[in-house]
């Protein structure tokens, strides 16, 4: 016993040297003698007379190492290998019948196994290829014989059993898949044979690939009528001609796809077709959209991904690209409709449809910024040429309310996107700029709304109608026009005291400078800093004069720079004022040295007081400059009629004749006529003759005297005009110096395009 297990301890140390087997066999040993089967050999012990072992390898004390046998080799005899594909095509057929309970395939394997290790691979590839092919027939009499039933269920089924057959013969002969086919080339493997006879010999059988097409075809339509379809079915017929194709979707596009994709286009040429007869173009839009939703989750469900994006190309050029100029141009319920009645959920349902075709959105944004031009257009046309500031205001207005609706669209229907913004803007420039007048307009719009102030609307929607403004004024080409304007405005508002919101004013001023610049604006500012200055010297001024004056004297010093005014004949000051005018030269010459006051009359204003008649009934008359001194003139007539003639009052006020007549016009032919005239017409003329109107009554002590503001005579707008290109002339110069002085070369046409 002791012998034994020392011999047994030394057997497990020594390692087993490698043994050839007595037959020619070429099946390799492994460490652990794994035989031809898969199953380990047993280990024989030693005895007398076995073989005896090597010198190297003798054992210890005199026993013998024991030695390890081979195992016997299977027969590769012609009559074994015969036997062996008999029991192994029996099993397939079998297999085959689905009556596979009683094998072994262990024992299989292992037959299959041999005759590709003894090189019959070759054999059992060729019998078990044609086994395949004659199962096909049997398969596709069944698929024929269940067409006359529910036919995609019937080949589903056969199908799975077909596919589970294919398995279980893979299984089986995976050895000569993984040597004999692999060293081949253009040999398939087992199931790729199963698979690729199928599709030759059952799916691309002429009566059944018909059969097959025309049901599938026909499911698909029925869905899209409204009817309920088994959508298993179809995906799993689908799936199977996926799978035929092998490495391939071949079979799935030639025998399925194409027809599919055919009919799919025929289809819809007639629907869209029925649908514009019978819809509008809202419904017409919703119904497109339903059928590309319908169209995905078909594929989805049913089809193969590759055909998602075929089908909604189809669906997307015959319902919509072939009909896109139609749709957008139909007169009742198209475009212009929409835009009309601020149909926000249908415009931006088009423009979602049109942006799935090539160029859709470009033509659905050229129709748009048409429709919006011809409308802008004809907005301003309306009104004729001859317009006065009542007119210019409401057409300012109408464009506005047209902006303030595509803004509500471009909000709403378009989500704000950089293109449909461009067009929009691309629009109203186009309208803002055909009409010669609009500059002006747009500045009398805003000089109203900055008069008018909040009395009529809140400040919050001022100021959205004043930022609305100024994007007008973004899109305008004569920038400059409208700011020599403004100033114009600005300057009458500042001067009478006629702006009602300081916030609009410095909205207005931060826009324009945001767009514009320093430059544009600098004037501008430079007018609301002197009005600011002069308050602060006017309240310094009061403090100092107001024991020596028994009158307020209000001084708004300019900057001559900076304010639109042309110098106008210097006016005669009455002597009522003189002393007070002086006082407050000295008084701005102590305060700033080196600077020249000049005296400008023509926006100015005043209050006079006058006591009519014996009684002495006092009126206090709110005038302007030349008004008040007209009125001033009668306090030194010396003869008993009072009396002043044209010529008269011209010497003594200084005051032009354009002007004068104003005055006096606004004086002694108005409705509060201070004045009397003879004789008593509406026109001044160069004999008339004024003098005070004592019978003058009211029944309010304070008379506020109206203005005749002067309109633009042809000259003043050719005079501005002229000024606007002078200022150009010289931006254009100063441009063209620093362009040259940084590319010291250029070509005419370069410099054109560059400046």
């Amino acid at each position: 016993q002791q012998q034994q297990q020392q011999q047994q301890r030394q057997y497990q140390q020594t390692v087993v040297g490698k043994q050839q087997p007595a037959s020619n066999s070429k099946q390799p040993a492994t460490s652990s003698a794994i035989s031809s089967s898969g199953q380990t050999g047993r280990i024989i012990g030693a005895s007398t007379g076995s073989t005896t072992s090597s010198s190297t390898n003798a054992p210890v004390g005199g026993m013998k190492t024991p030695a390890v046998r081979p195992f016997k080799a299977p027969p590769n005899t012609p009559e074994h290998i015969e036997k062996t594909w008999g029991d192994l095509k029996a099993a397939i057929q079998s297999i085959q019948r689905l009556d596979s309970s009683r094998l072994s395939f262990e024992e299989l394997y292992r037959s299959a196994y041999n005759l590709v290790h003894f090189n019959f691979g070759a054999k059992l590839y060729a019998g078990v290829s044609d086994l395949i092919t004659e199962h096909m027939q049997t398969l596709a009499a069944r698929v024929e014989e269940g067409m006359q039933t529910d036919f995609l269920l019937h080949l589903g089924k056969v199908w799975d059993e077909h596919v589970t057959v294919m398995c279980r013969l893979h299984d089986i002969l995976l050895y000569m898949d993984a040597v004999f086919v692999k060293q081949r080339v253009g040999l398939e493997r087992v199931y790729e044979i199963g698979v690729s006879r199928f599709r030759d010999e059952v799916i691309r059988r002429e009566r059944i690939n018909v059969h097959l097409r025309q049901v599938l075809l026909q499911l698909i339509q029925s869905e899209r009528q409204g009817d309920v379809i088994n959508r298993q079915e179809l995906k799993n017929a689908t799936n199977m001609l996926v799978s035929v194709g092998v490495t391939s979707r071949a079979v799935y596009e030639e025998d399925f796809e194409k027809s599919y994709l055919s009919d799919s286009e025929d289809y819809y040429i007639q629907e869209s077709q029925r649908l514009l007869k019978t819809c509008t173009v809202p419904e017409y839009l919703v119904r497109c959209e339903q059928r590309l939703e319908e169209e995905a989750d078909r594929v989805l469900q049913c089809l193969d991904p590759s055909s998602r994006a075929k089908i909604i190309r189809i669906v997307e050029r015959e319902m919509i690209e072939a009909h896109l100029d139609e749709l957008i141009g139909m007169e009742a319920s198209g475009l212009r409709n929409m835009i009309e009645l601020e149909k926000h959920d249908d415009l931006a349902r088009l423009l979602s449809l049109c942006n799935r075709v090539k160029l859709g959105s470009a033509r659905l944004y050229k129709a748009m910024q048409t429709h919006l031009e011809t409308t802008g257009k004809q907005l301003l046309s309306e009104e004729g040429e001859a317009q006065d500031a009542r007119n210019s205001i409401k057409n300012v207005q109408m464009v506005l309310d047209l902006y303030q609706k595509y803004q509500r669209i471009l909000h709403s229907a378009f989500k704000d996107k950089l293109e449909a913004k461009r067009v929009v803007a691309n629009g109203f420039a186009a309208i803002v700029n055909s009409n010669k007048d609009f500059t002006e307009d747009l500045s009398l719009f805003v000089d109203d709304k900055l008069r008018r102030g909040n009395k009529e609307i809140s400040e919050d929607a001022l100021e959205k109608v004043l930022q609305d403004a100024i994007s007008l004024f973004c899109v305008l080409e004569d920038k400059d026009v409208f700011e020599r304007y403004f100033r114009q405005h600005l300057s009458k508002r500042l001067l009478l005291g006629r702006s009602a919101v300081e916030n609009g004013e410095t909205l207005v001023v931060t826009r324009l400078f945001m767009e514009c610049g320093h430059t544009f604006t600098s004037k501008v500012e430079g007018m609301h800093k002197d009005i600011k200055l002069s308050r602060e010297l006017h309240e310094t001024f009061s403090a100092q004069a107001k024991e020596t004056m028994n009158f307020e004297l209000n001084v708004r010093v300019l900057t001559s720079g900076c304010w639109p005014m042309k110098s106008s004949a210097k006016c005669s000051i009455p002597p009522e004022l003189t002393s007070a005018c002086e006082m407050y030269e000295k008084y701005y010459h102590k305060t700033f040295t080196g600077r020249k006051l000049s005296w400008e009359c023509s926006l100015g204003s005043g209050d006079v007081a006058y006591w009519f008649g014996d009684a002495g009934r006092k009126h206090i008359f709110a005038v302007s400059t030349h008004q008040m001194f007209v009125l001033l003139a009668f306090n030194t007539v010396l003869d008993s009629t009072g009396e002043l003639n044209l010529t008269q009052l011209r010497e003594r006020t200084g005051i032009e004749d354009g002007a004068l007549k104003l005055a006096l016009q606004t004086l002694a032919c108005g409705k509060v006529r201070v004045l009397a005239k003879t004789p008593a017409s509406r026109d001044i003329g160069a004999d008339d003759v004024f003098r005070v109107n004592e019978s003058f009554t009211f029944k309010m002590m304070r008379v506020k005297i109206p203005q005749i503001v002067a309109k633009e005579t042809p000259q003043e707008r050719q005079e501005t005009c002229a000024k606007v290109d002078e200022d150009r002339k010289l931006l254009v110069e100063a441009c063209i110096v620093r362009t040259m002085k940084a590319r010291k070369s250029m070509h005419h046409s370069q410099l054109v395009a560059e400046v």
